[in-house]
């Protein structure tokens, strides 16, 4: 239960200080290797309030929700100047595994921003390829999820 002041509300001061240490997750912490992963990191441990993460930490294995997760997302829309999906934190869940989705989907974006972490070569038409597949992998998602909801208002 939730401490309460006399009006009900919830006392705020009397909850505990949010997590600030990184759990454990069974596996040692990788440091960043790259500028992209650096800015990555410091960019999780901000909006995680984490002191520190590895390149090999889960998102949400690292206590993220997806209201974080859209808040992440949203920041690199802005740093990059890109549209991006918040579901490409599902298919790229790690810091470096998010790296490399940025690397070679937004090649220009992250070069600009980035400049010895890609090869600019990509062209423009890969942040659009990048957008189609996270439409596609979107649409089947709710796809299964009506499928399953269907299913389940049957029983």
């Amino acid at each position: 239960a939730l401490p309460r002041l006399p009006n009900g509300k919830v006392d705020r001061q009397a909850l505990p200080a949010p997590r600030q240490k990184r759990p454990d997750l069974g596996h040692a912490r990788v440091a960043p290797r790259s500028e992209l992963q650096r800015y990555l990191s410091n960019l999780w441990c901000h909006i995680l309030r984490l002191d520190r993460v590895g390149i090999h930490d889960r998102f949400f294995e690292l206590g993220g929700t997806s209201i974080q997760a859209a808040r992440f997302v949203n920041t690199l829309q802005k740093e990059l100047g890109e549209l991006i999906y918040v579901i490409s934190i599902f298919e790229a869940p790690t810091i470096n595994e998010y790296a490399a989705f940025l690397t070679k989907h937004y090649a220009q974006a992250v070069a600009r921003k980035f400049p010895h972490e890609v090869d600019s070569s990509a062209g423009p038409q890969a942040g659009k390829i990048a957008i189609l597949r996270s439409r596609r992998v979107l649409a089947e998602r709710q796809r299964q999820l009506r499928l399953a909801h269907r299913a389940s208002n049957k029983q």
